[in-house]
């Protein structure tokens, strides 16, 4: 579950990863169970790979300072 508490450390993970690929967050907010993402990226930039990248270094990043070995997954 994303809490208030840890939101804004998973939406920093996310946006890093934006910038990483040369892109522009436009918007990120969410649910308890989900995070919406609006992103602008480059041409050959495809978004499935924008997905695969902030999905996985916010699931990292939430089992390694988070959960700390506890469940968490997308």
């Amino acid at each position: 579950m994303v809490t208030e508490e840890i939101e804004q450390r998973i939406y920093r993970c996310i946006k890093s990863e934006v910038r990483k690929l040369k892109g522009t967050v436009l918007a990120i907010n969410g649910m308890p169970d989900h995070v919406h993402l609006a992103a602008r990226l480059p041409g050959n930039v495809a978004p499935s790979l924008l997905m695969q990248r902030a999905k996985g270094v916010s699931s990292t990043f939430c089992h390694q300072e988070l959960v700390k070995g506890g469940m968490f997954g997308w």
